[in-house]
């Protein structure tokens, strides 16, 4: 198996790559002959299928989702009609989605940042080279009820 299938392996600092777009990173061997870029989308499709099945999906990405689908059905009513106040709300919900979108751009440092909150409310000393994605999610749960 020259394949991630699973996050309780697959290691933080592959997952910070993957989420970044590098989705090669889903190789358990980089110098592998037989892995290609669809078997990378596979098993990145695998990897983040095995996220959502153990975390769900967040409150923002659930905003997002719902944005974006009010998005499509105001521009195709625009399509269909014609109508050209519909491109004041379309626009606006364009923006906000942009204004998410750079927001979650500013966070690519996320992990480190996390790393840094962890380490020190747990008091141990977790590296992303060292750890797997699950252990780091799992912490971050954590953090969130000791938190609250």
């Amino acid at each position: 198996m020259s394949y991630y299938s699973t996050i309780e392996d697959f290691p933080l600092k592959n997952w910070e790559y993957c989420c970044n777009g590098s989705i090669e990173w889903t190789r358990i061997d980089q110098t592998s002959e037989d892995c290609t870029t669809e078997k990378d989308i596979e098993a990145w499709e695998l990897l983040h299928f095995d996220y959502l099945e153990r975390f769900g999906i967040s409150r923002q990405h659930a905003r997002v989702l719902i944005m974006q689908k009010r998005l499509m059905h105001l521009k195709l009513k625009h399509l269909e009609t014609g109508q050209r106040f519909l491109l004041n709300e379309i626009e606006d919900i364009e923006e906000r989605l942009l204004k998410l979108h750079e927001q979650g751009n500013d966070q690519k440092n996320g992990v480190d940042r996390n790393l840094i909150h962890l380490n020190k409310v747990f008091n141990c000393g977790m590296d992303k080279t060292k750890i797997t994605a699950l252990q780091y999610l799992l912490m971050l749960q954590e953090y969130g009820k000791k938190d609250q």
